[in-house]
């Protein structure tokens, strides 16, 4: 997996929002930036309650960094022009995630 994992991801706001960026691990660190700012960059130890849910098929994960809960989807939503040809990219992010967070 090496030190540096970087993927296009989903910030999952209440029921239907989300925004758009990247997760990124690098140096220890985890943090997620959207196209103007980067929401949270923390160390990996601070990650706390990682959680893979079956109800995102394969293609999310849930965590705490310092207290604030955080929803990341790795499958494009259909809302952005998601489809079902977005999931198995989306499910191949989990499995590489999983090696990082876990």
């Amino acid at each position: 997996m090496g030190d540096h994992q970087l993927t296009p991801a989903w910030l999952l706001v209440g029921l239907s929002g989300s925004v758009a960026g990247e997760l990124v691990s690098r140096g220890g660190r985890l943090a997620f930036r959207s196209a103007d700012e980067v929401l949270f960059d923390a160390t990996l130890e601070a990650v706390r309650q990682v959680r893979f849910p079956w109800y995102y098929f394969g293609g999310g994960v849930h965590f705490t960094v310092e207290g604030r809960r955080y929803r990341v989807g790795f499958v494009r939503p259909t809302s952005e022009g998601g489809g079902v040809l977005d999931i198995s990219a989306g499910r191949r992010a989990r499995r590489a995630w999983r090696k990082v967070l876990l």
